[in-house]
């Protein structure tokens, strides 16, 4: 029998009320025995009453282990992370590895000092993006209040969030994971809620890609002229919210990519981006902080459309926005190659998506995760559940 799927979970919240070095002791021997008994490891860091926690397993113990952690009175805000599908375990020999900033810890938790932990970058780059994800999150107020200074903040309050993101120089996973990510939904959701006015958000989501930008210009950059490496970013056309477009040009460009940043007017304007020369990526934008459900289907006649006409007959074809965030697998279901550049991803996931997608086949796990979409969004197949379907009224993305 062949070993069940793999799932990874990454979530952070904050204690309720301060834990004794006793409390964190008791903590750990419960989640070890638990781990154990549903074959999950993992890492979980606490500094100063915050705690951020990896775990990975099957996914059915996972969705477990996360209903109790949601449901746990002892901590709040508790916020689940996007991170990206691995085929192996980050810490397979870990029931719970323990990080701490309290020394008097550390001798019955068995704990890695934060500086140690640290040092765990050089041995793989997933747990090093994890390492400096926690370290920008402990530098950064609530994802609700960034997005409060970004709509209403005066221009004190707008530089000194910029300067503490930049001054823990993140790499670009982290800024996706802590900064671009949260920080887009909570204002798609303040909009949605009526506690922002339209106005407000097309401030907030200009001065999110000026941010981007800003400590962009900060990250370790590879001129991309003469690069071999060629990739469309743009988009969907139509689409006005531009910062996943901003996020992924600057990230591409800082790595070493040539990057053509373009702004389709029609799906005509967007083939003709790709028709003149042999890219080897097609990067689609959809907005970070809508989910765009009605626009899947003009995506994935606008995916036909460039395959159809693309210079170079083996481009890759990603996709980023929320909805590909919050629906693992949404990508491959219209068309795309995956969500390679998506919140948290990196050059080093193009690079391996170059090296296996030319042959067009989805991952087991990708089929895995396509098929269980089909189950739960029937209103995007009715001829395999016409008696599910039901209307979604939405509201209309105004300045969205």
């Amino acid at each position: 029998m062949s070993a069940p799927p793999l799932s990874q979970l990454l979530y952070r919240s904050i204690a309720v009320e301060p834990l004794t070095d006793t409390d964190l002791v008791r903590l750990l021997d419960h989640a070890r025995a638990r781990n154990q008994a549903e074959c999950l490891t993992g890492l979980l860091v606490h500094q100063r009453g915050r705690f951020v926690q990896w775990l990975e397993g099957p996914a059915d113990a996972l969705q477990r282990v996360w209903t109790a952690i949601q449901h746990d009175p002892r901590h709040t805000q508790v916020e689940q992370l996007y991170v990206p599908w691995r085929r192996e375990r980050l810490f397979p020999d870990w029931w719970m590895q323990f990080s701490t900033d309290t020394d008097t810890a550390a001798a019955e938790c068995v704990a890695l000092p934060l500086d140690s932990l640290r040092e765990l970058r050089s041995a793989d780059a997933d747990v090093a993006a994890i390492m400096q994800g926690i370290a920008l999150w402990h530098q950064l107020p609530p994802p609700e209040d960034m997005a409060a200074i970004l709509a209403r903040g005066q221009h004190d309050e707008l530089q000194a969030l910029c300067t503490r993101v930049a001054e823990v120089r993140p790499a670009w996973r982290a800024v996706g994971w802590h900064v671009l990510g949260p920080v887009s939904r909570a204002l798609g959701d303040a909009w949605q809620q009526d506690r922002l006015e339209g106005a407000e958000l097309g401030i907030a989501q200009t001065r999110l890609q000026a941010l981007l930008r800003d400590v962009g210009a900060l990250q370790p950059h590879a001129p991309g002229e003469g690069s071999e490496r060629s990739v469309v970013v743009a988009p969907l056309p139509g689409e006005p919210d531009l910062a996943g477009v901003t996020f992924a040009s600057v990230a591409l460009d800082a790595a070493g990519w040539r990057v053509h940043c373009v702004f389709p007017k029609s799906v005509d304007e967007l083939v003709e981006a790709v028709r003149e020369e042999p890219h080897d990526v097609l990067h689609l934008a959809l907005s970070d902080a809508f989910r765009r459900e009605q626009r899947m289907a003009e995506l994935e006649s606008a995916i036909r459309a460039v395959r159809r006409a693309a210079a170079n007959p083996q481009l890759q074809v990603l996709v980023s926005g929320r909805a590909f965030i919050e629906q693992p697998g949404l990508a491959v279901q219209v068309g795309a190659d995956g969500d390679g550049l998506a919140q948290g991803s990196s050059s080093r996931d193009l690079e391996a998506m170059l090296s296996w997608a030319r042959m067009r086949t989805p991952s087991p796990a990708e089929s895995v995760a396509q098929a269980g979409l089909l189950d739960r969004h029937p209103e995007r197949h009715p001829e395999r559940h016409p008696e599910r379907v039901q209307p979604r009224p939405e509201r209309p993305a105004a300045g969205g």
